[in-house]
């Protein structure tokens, strides 16, 4: 199991306590107060424990999707996929060709290589055109959930492929519309504006091991899944995992 350095430990408590200092004493005072903690309250502990963990680096999964090309007639809402691994998590998502700036939502989908629109395609016909299927993240309320199973994501993933943490303290965070922020650019980015606390009372129910986090909308949809890159992370009493989900976007047509 991956571990944190002691230099890594004490650095880390000072922060959390917002003590930005760097001489001598100051340093070794937090470096005892994590000495006690080790031998005096974990004398159980086998292994070195991260107490406190902080993800802020998140890998993008569930975003724009453009794999492949399409076949659409002018006047039909039927979209034909070369290539394409189209899955049912796309249905309510926006759909544009390439050299087009109408936008369309994806209404239905029928199989990897055929969905169709909310509307007919009022464009000239497409014959093996560039797509893509865009997706709106923050114009609803969200839930910020963790999970337990070794899964690493994959864009094609929906929600049921992760398996959620429970017991041991945990609870889910809402994260509400107001509070993302948009850096426009190329691409754009969408950060939560507070770091989301996970708190521990001990460990959570089997199999308690905590190997990411994924974000759903109030319609159970898969939005965005991570991979912790120091996994499993195995909570205990009073351990803290602070995460800020931060998405990389296109800006909207």
């Amino acid at each position: 199991m991956p571990v944190l350095p002691f230099t890594e430990l004490f650095e880390q408590a000072k922060l959390e306590v917002g003590d930005r200092a760097t001489d001598t004493d100051t340093e070794n005072y937090y470096k005892s107060l994590v000495n006690i903690v080790y031998t005096n309250l974990l004398p159980q502990v086998r292994e070195w424990k991260a107490f406190v963990t902080t993800f802020d680096d998140p890998i993008q999964v569930i975003g724009n999707y453009n794999t492949g090309t399409v076949d659409i007639t002018s006047g039909s809402a039927t979209v034909t996929g070369t290539n394409t691994v189209w899955t049912s998590a796309m249905v309510g998502r926006k759909f544009i060709v390439q050299g087009d700036d109408e936008v369309y939502i994806v209404d239905s989908f029928s199989t990897t290589t055929s969905i169709t629109l909310n509307r007919t395609y009022n464009g000239s016909t497409v014959d093996d055109g560039n797509y893509e299927i865009l997706d709106d993240l923050i114009d609803q309320v969200m839930t910020l959930k963790l999970y337990s199973n070794n899964k690493t994501p994959s864009v094609a993933d929906i929600a049921v492929d992760y398996t959620e943490v429970s017991g041991g303290g945990y609870l889910a965070k809402s994260l509400l519309t107001a509070n993302w922020i948009v850096t426009e650019g190329n691409p754009s980015n969408v950060t939560y504006n507070t770091f989301q606390d996970f708190f521990f009372t001990g460990p959570t129910a089997a199999p308690t091991t905590i190997y990411g986090y994924y974000i759903i909308d109030p319609a159970g949809i898969l939005r965005w899944a991570e991979r912790f890159t120091s996994v499993p992370f195995i909570p205990i009493n009073g351990a803290l995992i602070s995460i800020k989900p931060k998405i990389t976007c296109r800006s909207q047509v």
